[in-house]
């Protein structure tokens, strides 16, 4: 198998995983569900991020905005990250921060799940026997190794405020000395806004 043909497959595997992870939810899209067990209603908006730094350990960020309103109109709003890193790179610290256009709110993360998962890309070539049959072997063969983190933490009403007033939101990590930051802004901060943050 042709290497430059195996490395998207290996990303749309991951993909597939990802998406495991979470099923029902469609990305950068609002989804609204009803809970006729809780008495709820779920708000759920994720999205795929980049990274603003140039030199960072990242190969995926997902980010999933979620509230729930009960039937006395109590809200609770959370967001899940799943984020895969190089088999390389030291772990996430327990530490992330919300940054909004007039505060800075430290954030600790009190369970981060780990995972290292593996993929195989081999190379094969079809041999010509002495009977004139075809054989496939193996040429070539490597493993790929990558870290994927998920935690989820609660966001307070003072944050959620800060959020109403801000243009756009900034989410810093560390990775050891790596820094990594992503930006909500334009279409997907609004529908997070809107449909998340609003009737708060």
């Amino acid at each position: 198998m042709n290497k430059k043909l195996l490395t998207p497959f290996l990303f749309i595997s991951f993909l597939f995983y990802l998406s495991s992870c979470f099923p029902l939810i469609q990305t950068h899209k609002l989804s609204i569900e009803n809970d006729e067990v809780k008495k709820s209603t779920r708000y759920i908006y994720a999205a795929f991020y980049s990274v603003l730094e140039k030199n960072h350990p990242v190969l995926y960020f997902k980010k999933t905005f979620f509230k729930e309103k009960d039937s006395l109109g109590n809200n609770d709003t959370k967001v899940y990250d799943v984020i895969e890193l190089t088999s390389k790179a030291d772990k996430l610290d327990s530490i992330i921060y919300l940054i909004t256009e007039a505060k800075t709110f430290p954030v600790l993360i009190k369970n981060i799940e780990k995972n290292i998962e593996k993929e195989v890309d081999i190379d094969t070539e079809k041999i010509m026997k002495a009977d004139s049959t075809t054989v496939e072997v193996v040429t070539d063969y490597d493993e790929y190794y990558y870290q994927i983190f998920k935690f989820n933490y609660k966001l307070t009403d003072e944050m959620i405020q800060e959020i109403l007033k801000s243009k756009q939101i900034k989410f810093r990590y560390y990775s050891g000395l790596s820094m990594i930051t992503v930006v909500v802004k334009d279409k997907d901060f609004e529908k997070v806004k809107t449909g998340i943050m609003k009737n708060y």
